[in-house]
């Protein structure tokens, strides 16, 4: 089982990286997920250019700059969406995303079956 998840593990971190990077222009450090149970957490890792960066010096400025990551993240959602379908062999119920100013990606996947009994 753990080889499994492993595979798995690796398999969420090459379609997250490359959703980051096509869908929204800019490539992560690192995609980091973790499964527990129908849930799977995903970290993304340096998600902010240079020129975003620049804009988080006030609360304000990284209000809209939030509002505008959320926006272009749910245009292209369900991008994300068929091809984490495809690799797990299971509908995703729901997908959240967020981003700090530290440039972290979290995203919140949550599928309609329990990851593991399912396997």
């Amino acid at each position: 089982m753990l080889e499994y998840k492993a595979e798995i593990n690796e398999e969420i971190s090459k379609i997250v990286g490359d959703f980051l990077n096509e869908e929204l222009g800019k490539k992560a450090a690192s995609v980091i997920p973790l499964i527990q149970g129908n849930m799977i957490a995903v970290y993304a890792t340096d998600c902010l250019t240079p020129a975003e960066r620049n804009l988080l010096g006030n609360n304000e400025n990284f209000k809209l700059l939030q509002e505008l990551k959320t926006k272009e993240f749910e245009r292209v959602k369900p991008i994300l969406k068929e091809g984490l379908e495809k690799i797990l062999d299971r509908r995703v119920n729901k997908i959240n995303s967020t981003i700090g100013k530290d440039g972290i990606r979290f995203l919140h996947i949550t599928l309609c079956d329990d990851f593991i009994n399912k396997k």
